[in-house]
C-alpha cells in the first residue's frame, strides 16, 4: 500500500495490518489499520491520506454501474432484462467505486441489466428496453 498527504510531495509505503468489514454505505470509505515502517514526525494519528492500494487481479470481473443495485434489508438485487420480463437477481457484489460495482455472484457475461426507471418496475410487469443514442 502506498498513500500521500495533502500538502506533502513525499510517497509513504506501509503494510496493512487490518481492515473493517465492509464500506460505509454513506461516506463509501473503508477503514484500514496500517503500519508505515520508519519514523515520520510529519504523520500524526488520526490523520488523512489518499490511499493507493493494488487489489489483485480479478480476471474476467462482471461489473455494472452502481445505480443498478437495489439495496435490500438482507441482501442485494438486480433487475436483469429477460424476454420481455423483469428478473430480480440477488447478487453478491465486490469492490466498488463511486460509478461501478463488482458482481462475484448472481450475474453471468451477457447478462443484460436494468439501470434506470428501477421503482417503476415489478416482478410481474412488461419491461420495454429503447435504444438512447
Amino acid at each position: 500500500m502506498a498513500f500521500t498527504i495533502s500538502g506533502l510531495d513525499k510517497k509513504y509505503k506501509a503494510s496493512i495490518m487490518a481492515t473493517e468489514s465492509g464500506i460505509e454505505a454513506n461516506t463509501r470509505t473503508l477503514r484500514v489499520r496500517a503500519l508505515v515502517k520508519g519514523r515520520h514526525d510529519e504523520l500524526v494519528s488520526g490523520g488523512f491520506a489518499k490511499v493507493s492500494l493494488k487489489l489483485g487481479d480479478a480476471g474476467e470481473a462482471v461489473v455494472i454501474p452502481t445505480q443498478a443495485i437495489i439495496p435490500q434489508a438482507r441482501d442485494k438485487k438486480v433487475i436483469v432484462y429477460n424476454n420481455g420480463l423483469p428478473d430480480f437477481k440477488v447478487v453478491t457484489t465486490g469492490i466498488r467505486d463511486s460509478t461501478f460495482i463488482q458482481i462475484i455472484d448472481g450475474l453471468k457475461v451477457g447478462d443484460t441489466i436494468i439501470t434506470t426507471g428501477l421503482l417503476a418496475i415489478r416482478p410481474d410487469s412488461k419491461v420495454i428496453i429503447t435504444k438512447v443514442d
